[in-house]
């Protein structure tokens, strides 16, 4: 619903989904419930903020990095990956500027797919001018370690 930009409905089935998890116990019912834990929730749901430029994406966002365990490297990097979108999206360069580099790396370091996906479509969307302004200098950057 976030991608096809009905607010209502995305913000919608995101509550249904958070309250649903609370009930679920997906480690004890079918096995391929397990890997959906509570991180895997808080990325989605901070992917459809972020979709959305819903106001609350940064705090959702900071709020589940700073809940996820040591292990989880490849949902900080869809965060982190998520977060640069929406600094670039709201025109903060130096806040993306600032979160790239962890956001490659990690992406890089774990070969997270969709985070190498949503860095590649942000890149496309950001010009290329010949000052290199800010814009410019993330999309280099994004595009000469992500495009090998």
């Amino acid at each position: 619903m976030a991608r096809l930009g009905d607010e209502t409905e995305a913000l919608r089935a995101v509550e249904r989904a958070l309250t649903a998890f609370d009930f679920a116990r997906p480690r004890s019912e079918r096995p391929w419930t397990a890997f959906f834990g509570a991180s895997r929730l808080g990325s989605m749901t901070v992917s459809a903020y972020t979709t959305l430029r819903h106001r609350e994406a940064t705090a959702a966002a900071d709020s589940l990095l700073t809940s996820l365990s040591p292990m989880e490297n490849k949902v900080r990097a869809i965060v982190l990956s998520d977060l640069t979108i929406n600094a670039a999206q709201t025109n903060d360069y130096d806040r993306a500027t600032a979160l790239i580099a962890d956001a490659i790396e990690l992406t890089t370091r774990t070969e997270t797919t969709l985070a190498k996906q949503r860095l590649l479509a942000l890149a496309a969307t950001l010009p290329s001018t010949s000052n290199g302004g800010p814009t410019s200098v993330l999309r280099d950057q994004i595009m000469s370690t992500l495009r090998r």
